[in-house]
């Protein structure tokens, strides 16, 4: 019986591929790492073009790290400065996260009792 209560209380935070489908939803600084490396000199900068255009395409794609010339190596940077509300409003799997989240009583009520009275 505690096991299906630990796994009732499990929460899957997973977008539809990997990480990088949410962080490279940072368009314009995908753009400016794929423009600032030697090795692509912007060869992918229409792709993140595409991806601003269409910001749930890139939730689609299998892998978008081996899609740019910078594979992960900015992950930090992209998630230091990711505009959350725009991924949101494409309402693909990082929509459906936070929705997920939101729904959770249990959740908000440990949340609610971290906050000062």
């Amino acid at each position: 019986m505690a096991g299906n209560l630990a796994l009732s209380q499990l929460l899957l935070l997973v977008p539809y591929y990997s990480i990088e489908a949410w962080l490279f939803q940072n368009t314009r600084a995908g753009a400016r790492f794929c423009e600032e490396n030697p090795a692509c000199r912007g060869k992918h900068v229409s792709l993140f073009q595409h991806w601003t255009n269409d910001r749930g395409a890139l939730d689609e794609v299998l892998k978008p790290k081996s899609e740019v010339c910078f594979k992960g190596q900015h992950n930090r940077q992209l998630a230091e400065s990711l505009d959350v509300e725009t991924v949101y409003y494409a309402e693909k799997s990082l929509h459906h996260a936070v929705e997920t989240l939101h729904h959770n009583p249990s959740l908000l009520a440990a949340l609610a009792a971290t906050r000062p009275a």
